[in-house]
């Protein structure tokens, strides 16, 4: 056996008596602890990379207060400027349910007035030739006999065969000078008759018939 100082043995038997009283502890611990069992989470795997320092952000201007901020300057809107637009779908189809623009409903023909037919030709009617020298009607015998002259006007209505149809009094001096007149007339005037586009019609007529002695 090695021979060792006193003080040498002093140190070991200080560490066996720290080793036997943490065995003790321990012991002790063990005895007067629960027996439950505790599971011990793990802790997570995390891997680590290397990653650039992130610089740090400059820092905010102080804020201004509202008096050093200027006013900006006041805005002049301009006259607008309208310009004519064609129509798009959308004006034409608001809901927008037209896939393409529908064509204007076809417009009815135009109609123009037919040219009025020119103006009918009229000719009057007029004495027939053979009535030339026969126009006169007979002085009636009692105004002859007492000297009275005197005229007649009348209105004498034509049928289309020639013929006096009516004749009516629009004046006279002494009614034997219409009934002279108005006999005669019936009897004797022939007329070549009014026409109408070639066609012969009614018409009328004004007269006047004078009665004159001659010596």
């Amino acid at each position: 056996m090695p021979y060792r100082s006193p003080a040498e043995r002093g140190s070991r038997i200080s560490s066996l008596a720290l080793v036997v009283g943490l065995h003790g502890a321990a012991i002790a611990a063990a005895l007067l602890a629960k027996s439950t069992i505790m599971m011990v989470p793990e802790p997570p795997i995390v891997d680590i990379y290397n990653v650039d320092p992130i610089d740090d952000p400059e820092p905010l201007p102080p804020p201004e207060s509202e008096a050093d901020v200027p006013s900006p300057a006041p805005y002049v809107t301009p006259n607008p400027v309208i310009r004519p637009q064609r129509p798009t779908i959308r004006d034409i189809d608001p809901i927008g349910d037209l896939a393409f623009v529908r064509p204007p409903p076809p417009q009815p023909p135009v109609t123009r007035d037919p040219a009025p037919p020119p103006p009918p030709v009229l000719i009057d009617a007029r004495f027939a030739s053979s009535m030339l020298g026969r126009l006169q009607p007979p002085y009636p015998a009692a105004l002859l006999r007492a000297g009275i002259e005197g005229e007649v006007r009348v209105r004498v209505t034509i049928g289309p065969d020639g013929r006096v149809k009516r004749v009516e009094k629009i004046g006279a001096g002494h009614d034997a000078f219409f009934e002279a007149t108005e006999r005669h007339a019936r009897r004797v005037w022939r007329f070549e008759p009014a026409t109408r586009d070639g066609r012969p019609i009614e018409s009328s007529q004004v007269h006047i018939v004078r009665f004159e002695i001659h010596g």
